[in-house]
């Protein structure tokens, strides 16, 4: 199975309802992904746990993660392709590419409030806080049928590098989650 990154993000009405992921590419994706998404159920420490009769009004978006590539400074970066990690000390922040996009945000304040993340002051990526971007495969729910043939919720893929492939792996679309992890039976045939 294919070690990867990811974060399961959930929003309900169009805000925020959780979200946790896993940086590093360390474990297969078939553990991860589904793994942060009960976390991101009952674990997020910003929000209590969803209960079951919120789930009908729940969207689940998965952040696929590409590999994490040092940078110097707002030149390095693409608003709405690369999402952006900060480090000093045991201190780190994430936010995922569409973050910037969904809040207008240019380079430069894309960095401060990745910064500010971490719990770091908005400048410290310009006093020695480490910076990585990264790109993002982000599969988010709609409604259509699966590569399954089985009517069913299941994701639309949008990538932030305008692909529909992520590393190796080719996603169909439209496609089931179950194919992305490489579970599904039509697929594996």
């Amino acid at each position: 199975q294919r070690l990867g990154g990811a974060f399961v993000t959930l929003h309900q009405a169009g805000d925020l309802r959780g979200c946790i992921g896993h940086i590093e590419p360390t474990e297969p994706l078939g553990e991860v992904v589904p793994r942060c998404a009960v976390a991101a159920c009952s674990s997020d420490p910003r929000f209590p746990a969803v209960i079951v009769d919120e789930l009908d009004a729940i969207n689940v978006e998965i952040s696929l993660l590409g590999p994490l590539e040092p940078i110097a400074g707002p030149q390095d970066l693409s608003v709405g392709r690369h999402g952006l990690v900060v480090a000093r000390g045991w201190q780190r922040g994430l936010l995922l590419p569409q973050v910037a996009i969904e809040w207008h945000w240019n380079e430069e304040a894309f960095l401060a409030r990745t910064c500010e993340k971490a719990g770091l002051p908005r400048d410290a990526w310009r006093h020695g806080a480490k910076m990585w971007r990264v790109e993002a495969a982000v599969v988010g729910e709609g409604y259509q049928t699966s590569c399954c043939n089985r009517p069913r919720r299941v994701p639309r893929f949008v990538s932030s590098r305008g692909s529909t492939a992520v590393g190796p792996v080719a996603v169909p679309s439209p496609f089931c989650v179950s194919s992305l992890l490489g579970g599904c039976p039509e697929r594996r045939a």
